[in-house]
């Protein structure tokens, strides 16, 4: 692991027991749709306070999105956006599909990114240039013929993937991570809604691992999938 991998890697797991202690009371919540919604939303605030705390004691000079809070440094080449829950739908219904996730930009592209689920043990990181990692494990896309096939709900009437097992776990980023490790045969979602800032951690895993997208990532229509046919 780089040192900067390793700074995002301490950061991002400093918040693991309260994001452990705060998902279990959430068990008992979920009755009452406010109370959870309001719970997890003050999770997520203090996820993001104790990231940038940490990050901005070490690299003070760099621009920093906290959630939708931009705070400027002098290092205009370098930002750090501390995405905080991804998913937090599920995360808020008890589901432990989500993930944590600081990604570096540098001059404009993704440099670095982590991608953590305390619930599950998962930490997937990478380096532009340096390959995708998971749990310390390197990862080596190798292409599936047949296989899971993870997908959004506005893809579901599409013919050609009648005859494919397909999932929907409302968990983008997720989804590109266990693509990346060979769990899934390809990732499709369309019509989507996501920033494409929200999933620039998941973007640059599978790519590092090895991943050539059929299609590019836009704002409007976001379709994923390998270089194949499905």
């Amino acid at each position: 692991m780089t040192p900067l991998l390793n700074i995002m890697t301490v950061a991002v797991k400093k918040v693991t027991n309260n994001v452990i202690r705060d998902f279990n009371e959430l068990e008992y919540l979920i009755t009452n749709p406010d109370s959870a919604e309001k719970y997890a939303l003050n999770t997520q605030k203090k996820i993001l306070e104790v990231i940038y705390q940490d990050l901005s004691k070490i690299k003070p000079n760099y621009n920093f999105i906290v959630g939708n809070e931009i705070i400027e440094g002098k290092d205009s080449s370098n930002f750090f956006n501390i995405h905080g829950i991804i998913s937090l739908d599920n995360f808020t219904q008890n589901i432990s599909l989500f993930s944590i996730d600081i990604t570096l930009v540098r001059d404009n592209h993704p440099f670095a990114a982590v991608s953590y689920n305390p619930i599950l043990g998962s930490l997937f990181y990478a380096e532009k240039g340096a390959g995708a990692f998971f749990n310390r494990k390197r990862l080596r896309y190798k292409h599936k013929k047949n296989g899971i096939i993870a997908v959004n709900k506005e893809l579901l009437h599409k013919k050609q993937l009648h005859e494919n097992s397909v999932i929907i776990t409302n968990a983008l980023t997720l989804d590109l991570c266990y693509l990346a490790t060979g769990k899934y045969q390809a990732v499709m979602y369309e019509n989507t809604l996501i920033p494409i800032k929200n999933i620039m951690s998941g973007l640059l895993i599978a790519e590092e691992s090895g991943i050539i997208f059929k299609k590019d990532v836009n704002e409007n229509n976001l379709l994923i999938a390998l270089s194949s046919e499905i």
